[in-house]
């Protein structure tokens, strides 16, 4: 069994742009991964 990765941030309207940043490029970097079958 892999490790698990939970990202928890506020709701979005209070968001640095740093954040933001970092959110979505989590968001596709699984998306990615998963369609490769690298992970569930």
């Amino acid at each position: 069994m892999g490790t698990m990765i939970a990202v928890v941030y506020p709701h979005k309207r209070y968001l640095s742009a740093k954040v933001k940043v970092f959110v979505e490029f989590m968001i596709e970097l699984m998306a990615q991964l998963k369609h490769r079958g690298v992970v569930d």
